[in-house]
């Protein structure tokens, strides 16, 4: 035949590579994979991203908290960013556009440039017996928790 430069065991051919139909069925596995990956790891990274803004409303949510502690403040209204202790109000702060507490509620919004679009997370502060507690708030359309990210 080939003079002697092709041997195989009894009843095999020899075969060079992949058939048509196996290489389109992996690129097709691939392509399913990416599909479902790709959105999932966008929306993972966001998520990171958005985690620096919601640490930085902790800076006012504790403050807060220690003021009321000590009697210092006794409402809301007096929760207001460089009053009565507080830290003053953040602008360009790593992924946050803008941190900040006024009348007891903070807004901490994400920058536009990272995330696609207005982000912000809203925290109402509600002084009961003495203790401050915080709820955040689902109110506005750009809220957080309606894109799944806080």
């Amino acid at each position: 035949m080939l003079g002697g430069l092709m041997k195989y065991k009894k009843g095999l051919t020899p075969q060079a590579g992949f058939t048509l139909i196996e290489l389109m069925i992996v690129i097709a596995i691939i392509g399913i994979l990416a599909a479902v990956a790709v959105p999932q790891y966008q929306q993972y990274t966001m998520r990171a991203k958005f985690s620096e803004v919601v640490m930085a409303a902790g800076e006012f949510k504790i403050a807060s908290e220690v003021r009321v502690a000590q009697g210092a403040v006794t409402t809301l209204a007096q929760l207001n960013a460089g009053a009565n202790g507080l830290p003053d109000e953040r602008t360009d702060f790593g992924f946050a556009e803008l941190v900040t507490i006024q009348n007891g509620s903070i807004v901490a919004r994400g920058k536009p440039a990272v995330f696609g679009q207005a982000v912000a997370m809203y925290i109402d502060g509600n002084i009961i017996n003495g203790n401050l507690h915080w709820e955040t708030s689902t109110a506005n359309a750009d809220n957080c928790l309606s894109l799944a990210l806080c």
